[in-house]
C-alpha cells in the first residue's frame, strides 16, 4: 500500500513536470527510494523486516516503470494492488484454514523441547563422570552423546526463539493461546534464562574429557552428594519444562523440589567442606618418608599405586617410576607425584562447583517461568480445562 501510493504520487508529480523531464524523475525517485530503504533494512530494530523492504521496492519500481510505459499509472497501481491482495488473501486461507504453521506453537514446543534436553544433559554428564566414562576419539576430541548435542542445539536457538516470538506477536488467536496479548516475549525470557543453565552443563560435560581427572576413589567420596544435587535439580527443570508444556502451574511441586534441590546443594558444599582433605593430599608419602624412615616402603607403595590407579594427567607409565627409583630419585618423583595427584584431585571441586553454580541458577529459571505462568493464565494444576 505504501508503495502504491508513493509510486502514484511520484508519477503524478513527473506527468507535471512535462515529457522531457518525466523519465528523469521517475529515475531520480527510483535511486531515492531504493537509496532509502537499503540504508532503513540496514538498522538493527527493522532488520528482521528485510524482506519487507524488499517487496516495497519491488512494487515501486514496478508500478513506475509499467506506468510510463503505458501511460495509465492509476491502472497499472490498482492491478498491482489487485495482485497484492489476492496473494495476501490466498496466503492466509492457506496458512489459516488448510496448513496451519503458527510461530506461536512452534516457540512452545521448542522451549518445551529445551527443557528437555537440558535435564537429559545434566544428568548424563553426573552419570558419565561418577562412572569415568570418558569417552573420546582419535585425537582427543570426545565422542559427543546425543544429549549434549541437543544442549548445544538449545544454546545456538537463541535468534531462532527471538525470531519465532516476535512472529507470534502478530498472530491472532489460536488452538491453546486465546489471549490478543500473549506475552510471547516472556517465551524468549524463559530460553535466555534457560540458555545461561545450559552454558553451565556444557561446562560440565567439558570436565569429563578433561586431561586433568580426580581418582576414582575421590570421585567416589562425593558420589552420593553430587548424585543427589544433580537428580534434583534435573527434576526441576523437567517439572518447570512439563508445566510450561500443559500451561499449569504446580506451585507446591515446584516449591518443594526447589528446598529439595537447596538442601542437595547444601550437603555438597558440606561435604566438600569436611572432606577438604581429601583434594588437597600432596606430600602424604614424602612426609611418611622423612620422619620414619621407610623410603624403601614408600617407593614401594607408590609404584604399586601407579600400576593400579589410572591418573589421567600428566600420563606416566610404571616404567619410568621404575628407572627413577633405579636412578636414587625416588623422593623427588613422590613429591611431583602427588604435587599432580592433588591438582587432579582439585578438578572434581571444578565439576562440582559448576553444579552448585547451575543450582544456583534455577532460582532464576523458576522466576522466569513463574513470571510466565502469571501474565499468560496458566491453570491452577488439578483446575478443570
Amino acid at each position: 500500500m505504501v508503495a502504491g501510493v508513493v509510486a502514484v504520487a511520484v508519477i503524478w508529480i513527473s506527468l507535471r513536470c512535462g515529457s522531457v523531464a518525466e523519465p528523469y524523475v521517475i529515475g531520480l525517485s527510483i535511486f531515492l527510494v531504493g537509496a532509502a530503504t537499503s540504508f532503513v533494512k540496514q538498522l538493527p530494530t527493522l532488520a528482521p523486516y528485510e524482506y519487507g523492504f524488499r517487496v516495497i521496492l519491488f512494487t515501486y519500481c514496478l508500478i513506475v516503470v509499467s506506468a510510463y510505459r503505458v501511460r495509465e499509472p492509476i491502472t497499472a497501481a490498482l492491478y498491482r494492488l489487485y495482485a497484492i491482495a489476492i496473494g495476501a488473501v490466498l496466503a492466509l486461507l492457506v496458512n489459516v484454514l488448510i496448513f496451519p504453521a503458527w510461530a506461536g506453537e512452534q516457540l512452545h514446543r521448542e522451549l518445551v523441547a529445551s527443557f528437555a534436553a537440558v535435564a537429559d544433559s545434566l544428568h548424563d554428564c553426573m552419570r558419565s563422570y561418577l562412572t569415568g566414562d570418558e569417552t573420546a576419539v582419535d585425537g582427543g576430541v570426545p565422542d559427543d552423546e546425543p544429549a549434549i548435542e541437543k544442549c548445544r542445539a538449545t544454546l545456538n536457538a537463541s535468534a531462532r526463539i527471538d525470531s519465532l516470538a516476535s512472529s507470534a506477536r502478530w498472530e491472532p488467536p489460536h488452538g491453546r493461546f486465546r489471549s490478543f496479548s500473549f506475552p510471547w516475549s516472556h517465551y524468549a525470557r524463559v530460553g535466555a534464562v534457560l540458555r545461561h543453565c545450559a552454558y553451565e552443563v556444557v561446562a560440565m560435560h567439558g570436565c569429563l574429557h578433561s586431561k586433568i581427572q580426580a581418582p576414582d576413589g575421590v570421585r567416589q567420596a562425593f558420589r552420593a552428594e553430587i548424585e543427589d544435587a544433580a537428580a534434583q535439580a534435573a527434576e526441576l527443570v523437567r517439572v518447570l519444562g512439563g508445566d510450561v508444556d500443559g500451561m499449569t502451574r504446580s506451585s507446591a511441586e515446584r516449591l518443594s523440589l526447589l528446598k529439595s534441590v537447596h538442601g542437595s546443594a547444601y550437603g555438597l558444599q558440606l561435604a566438600l567442606e569436611l572432606n577438604s582433605h581429601l583434594l588437597v593430599s600432596a606430600g602424604s608419602l614424602v612426609e611418611e618418608a622423612k620422619n620414619g624412615g621407610g623410603l624403601e616402603r614408600s617407593c614401594s607403595r607408590l609404584h604399586e599405586s601407579t600400576r593400579r590407579q589410572r591418573l589421567s594427567w600428566p600420563s606416566r607409565e610404571a616404567d619410568e617410576l621404575e628407572e627413577t627409583e633405579a636412578g636414587g630419585g625416588c623422593a623427588a618423583m613422590m613429591m611431583r607425584t602427588r604435587a599432580l595427584e592433588s591438582t587432579a584431585a582439585l578438578s572434581l571441586a571444578t565439576f562440582a562447583s559448576l553444579l552448585l553454580e547451575f543450582v544456583a541458577r534455577l532460582d532464576h529459571l523458576v522466576d522466569a517461568v513463574d513470571e510466565l505462568s502469571k501474565l499468560a493464565k496458566f491453570r491452577e494444576e488439578g483446575d478443570p480445562i
